[in-house]
């Protein structure tokens, strides 16, 4: 015994002084980690149980998941093509959607990430592993980032420092929107660590820190060093305010200083850099005309109280709440303003551009009003705790007091508001009374119980979110993830089902496109397979402009599935196969037969029925029926009879003058005889325009009748909808316009809708508006008395004029259609996705001629203004001859290398060479090696003029600023191993001199 006891005391005596000699950071990363684990074991326990995975439903499914993996895949390849003695790195795809630029497409998902390196050596069947563990560890990053910027303020108190780095790295915004988006944990990494930069340069040291933490910013996500960047300028201007007040010259130096090290990274960052930046700024997410408002919407208003202690998420991404704790010490930060007054300032314009919109867009890079900025707001809470921690543990009652009432107003201010009234919120205020009770109850004791205390309220107050916002008791956001089965088998969707039906129909190294309805977003980059699903923040301004100029329904600035299943736009894209899912009762596009329906969930099944045998001894037919229903993933694949290949001839051409001029279902008509070349780039376009006035469009203007369904109120029968001056006054939501079309030619039937505009009218305005929002005098003054206090009261709470999005379902009633329903997603300007499109057409199927009903259903009230209505149909008569002549000549014996297309063609005459891959000034093409110029054709594709006889082509891809943004990063790489020389070499004579 008295051996045992000598060692473990000679144990504790080794370890005592082990932890003595630790320094002051050593010993907060080593509690960090505890306490890091500690939180994610309990308050993110939701995501290890019932088979759940960090990828969630949405974006996270749809883009970061598939890029983790493609990513992966990508480094792969090169590795191998680098091993083999091939250096070419891949920067084209044709699996991006129609086909895109690799670093640009994937630059903003973290291809430049280097914590996304580690993607390469995990096998893509534990990419989901690997995603939620990026996702653990960027936040604890986090953390970290926040205890080095607490040392480099010279705070030593180690509780203070490890309770901020906790409210650091457990906010809203990292529990909700870095889970969600992986990405959005970037900023809360890097900006701790910009800060250090900052007041390292403000010191007079070196730098390189913050030169260093933007180009790594910079790289891993722009958007975010856009944000940042405009953040840290703010901070920056305000510490030079503060340090040097009035004395304005004083303030040059070091700016001079803070613009050269920031501007050093950035150009360290231009090879990935420059050409995503010139991608984004062409593309056409960021040139959209959104509102510009003085005032967000009154929900937004309504939410922000409970937003602050809670992750409550409305509109504009308002998601940032904090631990508890820190809101009692900004509470304590405004009380003690004038002994923090830089605290002070940075709260009130937080506060600020939380309340005012344009404040927001300003920070939002112009684009338009987000809250996206706001990662910042927790760093302010979790220094608010660490500056204000003394304060805390030694509570005046005066403090106690002004807390206390404001804590009471902030109650009540919930109670009264319907959308802060919320659990989460309720239990974060009671986490603060309870803290606010026990603070001054620690006077009694030490220093040491008090900070312990405070310590463990503060870690206590982060688990209430985190508990609160992942267990099934709160928001259950862990459990609206995709589970393990799930992410197992995401290549088991429509794609799978294609590479299976084409396998004996399409020859190996033959190249096809696959398009439906409904497609699964993304699915090509996973299924290797190209189709027309695009869905990624960058996109090309030439396809949004092909989807706008052609009225298709996709309405968005980045994201497109489908192309409205129209028969000639499916071929001009090289679309081979079309699949739905195997209920869906919609019509196929004109030319595609039935191949077959493929079930690609068969493994499901098998482990559903293995589950259940655990359980029971057999399972019964009844079960395995059921089991049949529940895991079938079955679609059925069409085959396209008029399938163009990737390249194929036009013997004339179109300026786009002229088809601008034409109405859409013209404009497909149009592409399928003559291709549309860009007027500046034709050298004849007088000569084209005379051709294109001979030219038989095949596309009829069908008369039909109007007519409105009836709807049923008190003693009255209404339409609810009125037709005056181009415009449906609509007041009723669900009204119904019917469209009578007369027996007509057979063809392709297309409603066309230009000009649409939506001007919202709420149920308020109905019964106290003016009388053009109600011409039928439905609603009255009588009518609202009648209402109880209850419905008046929710109408009134409802009443503003905020519509982002509104869809207009539309049906046609015909044997051949079998009433299928269509919708156009009309985005009015308060949509952040907003795309300033106003034509559309709606291609409701292949009709025989018959009669046919057009019912078009209006969702909500207000008034529906437009151009033109019209119904045309499309004669199909024409179309195999149309398609067989671009076939006549195509390009054949296509190969396919690292960014390079090849193959042959033979002409007896000259024509036009239209290659369906989407235009990029990054391509350029060789004939016989000698290179042609490449035009912009049909929009979104290219074409070139080739002369008779047999061609050698060859199509060379590069992406656009590369090879420049690779020279600047170099020459930046030079000098700034010039600066650290210096740098080094100046510190060496320091200490030799000392």
């Amino acid at each position: 015994m008295t051996r045992n006891s000598n060692a473990s005391k000679k144990l504790s005596c080794r370890l005592k002084n082990w932890w003595t000699n630790l320094s002051l950071c050593k010993k907060a990363i080593l509690l960090y980690s505890m306490i890091f684990t500690l939180v994610i074991g309990i308050g993110f326990l939701s995501y290890f149980v019932d088979g759940n995975t960090f990828v969630h439903t949405g974006d996270g499914w749809d883009q970061h998941y598939r890029a983790l993996i493609y990513i992966g895949q990508y480094l792969r390849e090169i590795a191998r093509n680098f091993l083999s003695g091939n250096f070419s790195i891949p920067t084209w795809d044709f699996t991006i959607g129609e086909g895109a630029d690799i670093i640009t497409s994937l630059g903003y998902y973290g291809l430049g990430d280097p914590l996304t390196l580690l993607s390469a050596i995990v096998p893509t069947k534990y990419a989901w592993t690997l995603y939620g563990f990026l996702i653990v560890l960027r936040i604890y990053i986090a953390g970290l980032a926040f205890i080095a910027m607490c040392l480099q303020f010279k705070k030593r108190n180690p509780y203070a420092i490890l309770a901020g780095a906790i409210v650091y790295a457990f906010s809203a915004w990292t529990i909700i929107y870095g889970t969600w988006h992986p990405m959005f944990l970037i900023p809360c990494m890097f900006l701790p660590i910009i800060v250090i930069g900052v007041e390292r340069i403000l010191e007079g040291k070196s730098g390189l820190l913050l030169t260093l933490s933007v180009f790594l910013l910079a790289i891993c996500n722009i958007y975010f060093l856009a944000i940042t960047a405009i953040l840290v300028c703010g901070y920056s201007m305000l510490r030079l305010a503060f340090t040097y007040k009035t004395q304005f010259r004083q303030y040059i130096k070091p700016f001079l200083r803070l613009a050269c090290y920031s501007i050093l990274g950035i150009l360290l960052s231009a090879a990935l850099l420059a050409p995503i930046a010139y991608a984004l700024l062409q593309g056409g997410r960021y040139n959209s005309d959104n509102i510009n408002y003085f005032l967000w919407p009154s929900n937004y208003y309504a939410s922000l109280p409970a937003s602050i202690i809670s992750t409550t998420n409305v509109d504009n991404n308002l998601i940032f709440g904090m631990a508890p704790m820190a809101m009692l010490a900004i509470l304590l930060a405004i009380k003690r303003r004038k002994s923090h007054k830089m605290l002070f300032v940075l709260t009130c314009i937080t506060v600020a551009i939380l309340l005012l919109p344009f404040l927001s867009k300003i920070i939002n890079c112009f684009l338009y009003s987000d809250n996206r900025w706001s990662f910042a707001i927790p760093l302010l809470g979790a220094w608010s705790v660490v500056t204000m921690w003394d304060r805390l543990a030694t509570i005046s009652c005066r403090d106690a007091i002004f807390c206390l009432v404001c804590l009471l107003a902030y109650y009540l201010l919930c109670i009264i508001d319907p959308l802060s009234n919320t659990k989460l919120a309720f239990m974060s205020i009671s986490c603060l009374f309870a803290i606010l009770a026990i603070l001054p109850m620690l006077k009694k004791h030490s220093l040491s119980i008090r900070n312990i205390a405070l310590l463990s309220a503060s870690i206590a107050s982060v688990l209430v979110l985190c508990i609160c916002s992942n267990g099934y008791s709160g928001h259950n956001f862990a459990h609206g993830t995709m589970n393990q089965v799930d992410v197992a088998n995401i290549k088991n969707n429509e794609a799978k089902a294609v590479t299976s039906a084409s396998k004996k129909d399409s020859s190996q190294d033959e190249f096809y496109r696959y398009s439906g309805r409904n497609i699964t977003t993304n699915a090509g980059i996973t299924n290797n397979l190209s189709s027309t699903s695009y869905y990624w923040s960058t996109a090309s301004p030439f396809l949004h402009e092909y989807y706008d100029s052609l009225g298709l329904l996709d309405n968005h600035t980045h994201w497109y599935d489908e192309l409205d299943d129209r028969a000639g736009l499916l071929s001009l894209s090289s679309v081979k196969y079309y699949t739905t899912s195997a209920t869906d009762k919609g019509f196929v596009p004109y030319g595609f037969e039935y191949m077959k329906t493929v079930n690609v969930g068969k493994q499901n099944y098998q482990d559903a029925v293995e589950k259940i045998s655990k359980n029971a001894s057999t399972p019964s037919d009844k079960q395995l029926k059921n089991l049949k229903d529940i895991t079938a993933n079955k679609y059925k694949v069409y085959k396209n009879n008029y399938y163009l290949p990737l390249g194929y001839t036009y013997n004339s051409s179109a300026p786009h003058s002229y088809f601008d001029e034409l109405n859409t279902a013209e404009k497909e008509s149009l592409m399928l005889q003559s291709v549309v070349i860009e007027d500046d780039q034709l050298q004849h376009k007088s000569e084209e325009d005379h051709q294109m006035q001979d030219t038989d469009l095949y596309v009829d203007e069908l008369s039909y009748d109007v007519s409105f369904g009836k709807k049923s109120g008190k003693n009255v029968t209404y339409d609810g909808i009125t037709m005056s001056d181009n415009a449906f006054i609509v007041t009723e939501s669900n009204a119904q316009l019917n469209l009578s079309v007369p027996e007509h030619e057979a063809g392709e039937v297309n409603l066309l809708f230009n000009g649409l505009r939506y001007q919202a009218t709420e149920q308020y305005d109905l019964y106290f508006g003016k009388d053009d929002v109600d011409p039928d005098n439905i609603y009255d003054e009588s009518s609202w008395e009648l209402l109880t206090i209850n419905t008046r009261h929710s109408i009134k709470q409802s009443a503003q004029l905020w519509t982002p999005q509104l869809n207009i379902r539309l049906k046609i009633g015909s044997e051949s259609t079998k009433n299928f329903t269509k919708s156009i997603a009309y985005k009015t300007p308060y949509d952040n996705w907003y795309a300033n499109r106003h034509d559309f057409a709606v291609n409701l199927g292949y009709s025989d001629g018959s009669p046919d009903t057009i019912t078009v259903t209006f969702p909500s009230p207000g008034i529906y203004s437009y151009d033109s209505l019209s119904v045309v149909v499309q004669s199909m008569d024409h179309y195999a001859d149309q398609i067989n002549a671009l076939r006549e000549n195509v390009l054949e014996n296509i190969n396919f290398s690292d960014n390079t297309v090849t193959g042959t063609l033979q002409l007896d005459e000259e024509k036009w060479l239209t290659l369906s891959i989407p235009y990029s000034e990054g391509w350029k093409m060789y004939v016989d090696d000698k290179q042609v110029p490449l035009y912009r054709a049909n929009i979104q594709f290219m074409a070139a003029k080739i002369q008779p006889g047999n061609h050698d082509i060859k199509l060379v891809y590069e992406t656009p600023l590369l090879k420049i943004g690779i020279i600047i990063s170099s020459v930046a790489l030079l000098v700034t191993l010039v600066i650290l020389t210096v740098t080094i070499r100046r510190r060496r004579q320091k200490r030799n001199t000392k």
